[in-house]
């Protein structure tokens, strides 16, 4: 099972609601992926980014510090091949994140 699948079903797992996977591959030179979610509330949204993370610790994958803290609305994980995009549902509407690399959307049935 691929690292992009496994992250995938631990968002899932945690509530993550409306995953996407973007196939950043052509389109950038510092992502191979890009997951865009969103939770319900705060305290989910905070909770999602723990268990991401020790879900990342856990397969000892090298990540940048996130980005957001306590009060925000929208935080970053940095993986360096794959970027996690987790939101609060107003917040990830405002930034239409998908809308932007609608070309790039993909399947987690086309992952490797």
């Amino acid at each position: 099972m691929s690292l992009i699948t496994e992250l995938v079903n631990v968002i899932d797992q945690y509530q993550g609601e409306d995953i996407t996977i973007l196939d950043m591959k052509e389109v950038s030179p510092y992502m191979d992926y890009m997951i865009v979610t969103h939770v319900s509330n705060p305290r989910l949204l905070k909770a999602l980014a723990t268990y991401t993370q020790e879900f990342l610790d856990q397969k000892q994958v090298q990540y940048r510090p996130m980005e957001g803290d306590t009060t925000s609305r929208w935080l970053l994980i940095d993986g360096y091949e794959v970027v996690i995009h987790l939101f609060l549902e107003d917040e990830r509407k405002v930034y239409n994140l998908e809308k932007l690399w609608r070309d790039c959307i993909v399947s987690i049935d086309s992952i490797a």
